[in-house]
């Protein structure tokens, strides 16, 4: 049996990175698999670095753009497909509709709406999500936690408040026509993380 394809998004400090790492040691073992985006390959991982860096010449969006699909095509074929086709679970740390959030919404161009959901289809090859977990958290506090925990920021770390206030309308916005539950991140982290196992162990039949 084909396994289930799920995805946590969110703005900057939303906690989905360390709800990830948090349900590596709650949810049965072996049945799933835990990856992330931009990432989840050695090619990607190396296309990863170049995205997030610091530049004085900043990357355009366009550029932006088909480096995350060349990313996302990597990961597809060699990480989230077999996985998938193995019966394993995949769990992933972003995936298209961050794409869209950021680089079409935030980024202000909508010329591309119509060239990133052609190509993104192209490069996905029908593999999407069988459903989105939508950590929605107020941009300030999340901007907030980002600042407070000691992680390095990166490029998108340090844009303006309305550019991640543009990122949570893009991810509305994506996830409306898509599968998903909105999960309020803004509750006491523990509450968060037990909803979204619950969630996950629902959609995969092991609850």
């Amino acid at each position: 049996m084909r396994g289930k394809f799920i995805v946590l998004e969110g703005g900057e400090g939303a906690g989905k990175s360390s709800t990830i790492a948090w349900l590596k040691g709650k949810l049965p073992k072996g049945k799933f698999i835990f990856t992330r985006e931009p990432g989840g390959t050695k090619n990607a991982e190396e296309i990863r670095e170049i995205i997030v860096a610091k530049r004085e010449d900043e990357l355009d969006t366009l550029t932006l753009l088909l480096l995350f699909e060349a990313a996302r095509r990597e990961h597809v074929l060699k990480t989230i497909t077999p996985a998938l086709e193995a019966g394993k679970h995949v769990v992933c740390d972003r995936f298209s509709a961050s794409t869209y959030a950021y680089q079409i919404v935030a980024g202000e161009h909508e010329d591309l709406k119509k060239f990133f959901l052609e190509i993104d289809d192209l490069v996905c090859d029908d593999v999407v999500p069988d459903h989105t977990l939508f950590l929605d958290l107020d941009p300030n506090i999340g901007i907030a936690r980002k600042s407070e925990s000691g992680d390095r920021l990166n490029v998108f770390d340090e844009k303006a408040l309305v550019f991640h206030e543009s990122v949570r309308t893009g991810m509305t916005e994506y996830l409306a026509g898509v599968p998903h539950t909105i999960i309020d991140a803004g509750k006491p982290q523990e509450e968060v993380r037990e909803r979204i196992k619950e969630v996950i162990l629902s959609l995969t039949n092991h609850g």
